[in-house]
């Protein structure tokens, strides 16, 4: 008698962390939106790193929290940054004059609405989720939040860090 075989099948959405992403809608600086955050849900954020993205040379600040107490790991990351160069047009009437153009680069593009990325990884409900969104919305600086699809992200990879 021949045994039983059984098969197993893995598939990429089994092997992903559990989190969840928020978007937040804000022109305030990275260090000052960190802030708001310690200051209205009393944690702790502190700047940890820098990505970099080699061809463009853009840096996308990180700021994390980890409370320990609830078991959730807060990732912050400011979607946007600002590219500066100066170009000098010649000839003409405006000769040798400098021009400084900027271009604004997204870490994730297509959230490219959105100033700043929330990464939450914690098992949580998703009341949880909707309360802390609420909660965000209460903040003056803060024009609006919301629970991203992550099915929308083409590149959830740039989310692992």
């Amino acid at each position: 008698m021949k045994p039983k075989s059984i098969k197993f099948s893995l598939d990429d959405s089994s092997l992903e962390e559990d989190y969840r992403l928020i978007a937040i809608y804000s022109n305030e600086e990275d260090y000052r939106m960190a802030f708001l955050l310690n200051y209205h849900f009393n944690m702790h954020f502190t700047k940890a790193k820098s990505i970099l993205q080699n061809k463009t040379s853009a840096a996308f600040n990180v700021y994390e929290y980890e409370d320990k107490n609830h078991y959730r790991n807060w990732i912050l990351l400011h979607n946007y940054y600002l590219t500066q160069h100066v170009q000098v047009q010649s000839g003409g009437l405006f000769a040798n004059m400098e021009t400084v153009i900027e271009k604004p680069l997204f870490y994730i593009k297509e959230l490219s609405k959105a100033r700043f990325l929330l990464k939450i990884e914690a098992d949580e409900t998703p009341a949880f989720f909707e309360s802390f969104i609420q909660k965000l919305k209460t903040i003056s600086q803060i024009y609006t939040a919301e629970l991203v699809d992550l099915q929308t992200v083409k590149k959830r990879e740039l989310l692992k860090f």
